[in-house]
């Protein structure tokens, strides 16, 4: 079995901290990691983080025993142009193992109005 999300947060800074658990059959060899800007309708919005991480054995990890690799990373700027549901897929070793989902309710590009606060009561 390959690695496993334990977890994942996000915070308002959109910077990710990741808890990945990787068996120890496993921790010796390099696995890669990706981010994958998605919208509401699983469509990549062309923003995309990649690297790699080799966790090794840690001192006095009994053989078997699982390997827990954090990982923090910072995504570059979003192409996010519009108001919405998006979400960050993560991808280890090319297999989907959860996402990071997000709403964007202020414009993150300048030319966008501001988002309502309330909704529009039917004049009727």
């Amino acid at each position: 079995m390959g690695p496993d999300l334990r977890s994942c947060r996000s915070n308002e800074s959109d910077a990710f901290a990741l808890v990945i658990q990787v068996d120890y059959s496993e921790a010796l060899r390099s696995h890669q990691i990706d981010l994958v800007l998605v919208d509401e309708d699983g469509a990549e919005m062309g923003a995309r983080v990649t690297g790699h991480f080799l966790p090794g054995h840690p001192p006095l990890t009994t053989e078997g025993s699982p390997v827990t690799v954090p990982i923090a990373i910072e995504p570059p700027p979003s192409p996010i142009s519009r108001y919405g549901r998006f979400s960050w897929k993560v991808l280890i070793d090319g297999v989907e193992l959860g996402s990071l989902p997000m709403t964007v309710r202020s414009p993150l590009n300048p030319s966008l109005p501001i988002a309502p606060t309330e909704v529009p009561k039917d004049p009727a």
